[in-house]
Formats: structure tokens, C-alpha cells, sequence
């Protein structure tokens, strides 16, 4: 089969084990060192994009994504009309109205803190995260004036309670003043339902109608403290809102999940980053390797340059052999490195118990150990860099093979 004469004699290189030893030794480990960078960025990235997206659905799919407020506080009656405009937004799946107070939550035992959420079950079922997430009842059995409320698994735990007993919800917003002093709004709420998500918000979370929210903080039946949207990409919340402060009058005040939630999800981005850059640093030091091999062969090589530079070969010829090197290093060490590390990320929980991790399954996750998000495109990304920084690392030796005089390599032969 015919090939170019600079690629056939670069393949020639980077094929020859005889008499390089040492040569073939260090490409050896060039290889290796690009194969297990590759594969370990191929794994980590893609158990930390998992993550990320079991933050995403667990935690920002029960807290607010994108709110929509008055701007003095006050409570919104036509919160429909509110609804149908808000939801013409890009991105925006549906919108649900909502009360939310800060309180507390009482049984027989105990006190706990709570997020108390007022929602309209009609609305909310077919949108919130929760609504996925029922282990015992449903959304629905939320029905204005019984006073029924959906709690956590983690809340139930820590009150002692089951569905079916009750608690006491008190808030501050609505407190009244007596003789005795302040006294906060207060009523027994009866548990309906049970939910859990796996995440920090079982423990705090709970779920009751708008009306008896309404009715607990002393606020008109049927008014919605605001309005929640929920996305199809929780971290589109930003350009969504600024799109939504451009359409709503200035009388109502938009915000976003970045208040609450913004600090937990910037250092999952930045551990991220940081485990790229710490594993990019394998990929590094197998160039160097790649650099350190290719100047030792020009070196050993010399005299034959200096032969192929009279026999004809010009001296861009002469470069392009050894940058063949470095990409054929390049590319055989990252193709096993995407085979490898493919395989690892799509049967990580089918290695995991031969291997005996101990990985224990998370709440939501089923019978898998671990989340697991494989991106084409990241990976795409990832090899293409590894190639490149292959074939960078090829230049300078490539260079100075293409210099070498051929009178003077060949006086003392």
C-alpha cells in the first residue's frame, strides 16, 4: 500500500522496538500516561456531571428556581393572569403560585425548624420534584381547609412521626399580641403524606395547602404570596429573570435559586474545574514524556536524517515525520483511553461490587451506586485537547530534527 514517504517512515519510528529499547520504553509509558489521563478525566467528569444533576433535580426542583414577587410584600390575587404571562418565557416549563414562611414544626417529642410551603396541589403535582418522590400519599390529598400536610422521610424521623399523626405548625408572619405577650400563628396539621428526594430538604421541607397557608399567616383565601417558575434548565434561572424584569411592570421584584442555592452550586463548579485541571496534569507530563522520547530519537537518528536530507527529503519532510510520532502517540494513547474509560463510566455499577466498593446506593438512585452522567460532547472535547497537547509537545523536537546539517551529522560517520 502506498503511503507518503514522511508518514511511511514516521510510522516505520513509531512502530520500531528493536534496537530502542529505551526509546520504545519511554513512548511506552508516553502512551500509557495520555491512555490513564484520559480515562480518569472520562470517570471523574462524568461521576461529577451526575452529581450535579441529582443537586439540580433534587434540590432545585422543590426550592424556588425563579420567583415572582410584589415588590412591597403584598399578597397577589391574580396570580392566573400573572401565570399565563410569565409561562410565554423561553425555558419556562410552567409557573405554580405559593406561600412560604419560615417556622416551626411540632409533635409529641419534639421542636424542629421548618420551610413551610403553601402550594396548590392542581398546579404543583405535575411540575414539583416531590410529586416523583411520594413514598407514602400524594400531592393531591392536600385539600383546602383540612389542613393536611406532606412532610419529608428525614422530618418524620426527627418528630417521630408517621402519615396519619399530627404536628403542629407555628410561624411568625401572622403572629398576634395578647397579654401574655407576641404569639405566633399556630395550628395541628395532620401528616397526609411522605416524600423523599435523598437530599438535606427532607429534613426541612413541608408541604401544605395554599388556602391553609393563607389562612396560618393571617392572608387573604385564594392569594398567592408569589409566583414560582419552574425550567427546563435550572441554571438558565438568571437569563430567564432578566428577560422577565424586562416584560413585568416595575411594581414586581424577580428572583432566582442563586440567592439560597448559588454558594452550594458554584463550589461544585469549582471542584469540578479543579478536578480537570489535577487530571489534565497527567495528560501534561505524558507529553513531556512524548517531548523527552522524540529528542532522544532525533538524537540517535541523526546520521539517517542526515542520509533521507540528501537523498531528497526537504527539511519540512523531515518535521513532518517526527509530528507524525507525536500524533500517532496522541491518538493511540487517547483512543484507549475513551475505550477504557467509556467502558469503566456505562457499567459503573457492574464493576463496582466485583471490584468490592464500598458504595452504598443513595436515596432516589434505585439500585445504583453512584450518578452517572456521560456527555458525547465533553468527552469529544476532552480527546481533542489530549491530541492536541500531544501534538504540541511534537513541535520542538520535530524542529530540531529539521535543522540538523547533513555535513555536519555525517563528518564522523
Amino acid at each position: 500500500m502506498f503511503h507518503p514517504a514522511s508518514l511511511f517512515i514516521g510510522l516505520r519510528y513509531s512502530r520500531a522496538r528493536k534496537g530502542h529499547g529505551f526509546i520504545s520504553f519511554i513512548n511506552f509509558f508516553s502512551i500509557t500516561g495520555v491512555m490513564l489521563g484520559v480515562a480518569a478525566l472520562i470517570i471523574v467528569t462524568s461521576v461529577m456531571n451526575g452529581f450535579e444533576s441529582e443537586l439540580k433535580r433534587r434540590i432545585l426542583g422543590i426550592v424556588p428556581q425563579v420567583t415572582i414577587q410584589a415588590e412591597d410584600g403584598s399578597p397577589i390575587k391574580a396570580w392566573p393572569d400573572l401565570i399565563e404571562q410569565s409561562s410565554t418565557i423561553a425555558h419556562v416549563k410552567g409557573a405554580t403560585p405559593f406561600i412560604a414562611s419560615e417556622g416551626m414544626a411540632q409533635s409529641r417529642k419534639t421542636l424542629r425548624g421548618a420551610m413551610i410551603y403553601g402550594v396548590w396541589p392542581e398546579q404543583e403535582t405535575a411540575l414539583s420534584t416531590i410529586g416523583n418522590h411520594m413514598i407514602s400519599g400524594e400531592l393531591g390529598w392536600l385539600k383546602s381547609g383540612e389542613f393536611g400536610v406532606v412532610i419529608g422521610r428525614g422530618m418524620g424521623a426527627k418528630l417521630g412521626v408517621n402519615v396519619g399523626d399530627s404536628i403542629r405548625l407555628m410561624v411568625a408572619e401572622g403572629s398576634v399580641f395578647t397579654p401574655m405577650g407576641r404569639m405566633p400563628s399556630q395550628r395541628r396539621f395532620r401528616v397526609v403524606g411522605m416524600y423523599e428526594v435523598g437530599a438535606d430538604i427532607d429534613t426541612f421541607v413541608v408541604l401544605i395547602h395554599g388556602d391553609d397557608a393563607a389562612r396560618l399567616t393571617r392572608k387573604p383565601i385564594g392569594s398567592a404570596e408569589g409566583i414560582r417558575l419552574y425550567l427546563d434548565d435550572a441554571f438558565l434561572a438568571d437569563q430567564t429573570a432578566t428577560k422577565l424584569t424586562s416584560l413585568l411592570p416595575a411594581k414586581w421584584q424577580v428572583d432566582t435559586w442563586s440567592r439560597s442555592q448559588g454558594k452550594l452550586f458554584s463550589a461544585v463548579k469549582m471542584e469540578k474545574n479543579m478536578m480537570w485541571l489535577l487530571l489534565s496534569l497527567i495528560i501534561a507530563v505524558a507529553a513531556f514524556n512524548i517531548v523527552s522520547a522524540l529528542v532522544m530519537l532525533v538524537g540517535e537518528k541523526r546520521a539517517e536524517i542526515a542520509i533521507l536530507k540528501t537523498l531528497g527529503l526537504t527539511p519540512a519532510g523531515v518535521q513532518t515525520v517526527f509530528l507524525f510520532q507525536g500524533i500517532y502517540n496522541g491518538v493511540v494513547g487517547t483512543l484507549l483511553g475513551l475505550i477504557i474509560g467509556s467502558a469503566i463510566v456505562l457499567n459503573l455499577d457492574v464493576l463496582t461490587p466485583i471490584l468490592n466498593l464500598p458504595l452504598v446506593p443513595a436515596p432516589g438512585l434505585g439500585n445504583r451506586s453512584m450518578p452517572v452522567e456521560y456527555q458525547i460532547e465533553q468527552v469529544a472535547m476532552l480527546a481533542s485537547v489530549a491530541v492536541a497537547l500531544c501534538i504540541a509537545a511534537a513541535f520542538y523536537p520535530a524542529w530540531r530534527a529539521s535543522k540538523i546539517q547533513p555535513a555536519e551529522a555525517l563528518r564522523y560517520e
